[in-house]
């Protein structure tokens, strides 16, 4: 195929993820880019976790077929201590990938701020033992080119203090700071 990348749905790629025993776990699978990816990585074989915040409204996310649904609204304490206690106990087996697409634009800057900037950071440190017991411990946090320093030099002054901005900034941030 000349180098071509093979199409994530083709049969040998769906073998090869299901031979691995790959998985991902989705935050923010309800909607969106969550959602989208959420049924990009089942069709590709992969053992998907999707989060929502009520598993008894999964929405469209009730309709993907194979994936294990989880509660987690990422505001809530117990949510993610609950996801804690599985990763430390195994239940969630070795987890390949974690993408955390869960977000908020237009609220306040203090909700902004727990949602987009911090809330990544504990859920991924909740999932760390089972992203730890993988072969390719991959670890993404969704944020935004909105919270680029060279994309905000160039906005005006006012867009640069929207909180979706800066709590897009302050993940930026952070990830990059702990990341090595």
């Amino acid at each position: 195929l000349d180098r071509e990348p093979a199409s994530p749905d083709t049969d040998a790629v769906v073998a090869a993820n299901r031979i691995a025993n790959r998985s991902a776990f989705i935050v923010g699978a309800s909607h969106g880019v969550g959602l989208g990816l959420a049924k990009v990585f089942a069709a590709s074989g992969y053992i998907v976790h999707a989060t929502t915040r009520a598993l008894s409204e999964p929405g469209e996310l009730g309709n993907v077929p194979g994936l294990r649904l989880h509660q987690l609204d990422v505001l809530e304490r117990a949510d993610i201590e609950s996801l804690r206690a599985k990763a430390d106990a195994g239940t969630l087996g070795a987890i390949s990938v974690v993408i955390h697409s869960a977000g908020v634009k237009n609220q306040n800057l203090s909700h902004c701020m727990q949602v987009n900037s911090q809330a990544p950071f504990e859920v991924a440190d909740a999932l760390l033992p089972a992203v730890l017991r993988s072969a390719e411990k991959k670890l993404c946090i969704i944020t935004s080119d909105m919270g680029s320093e060279e994309i905000m030099r160039h906005q005006k002054p006012m867009r640069r203090r929207y909180p979706y901005t800066i709590s897009k900034k302050a993940a930026n941030v952070r990830f990059r700071q702990i990341e090595p």
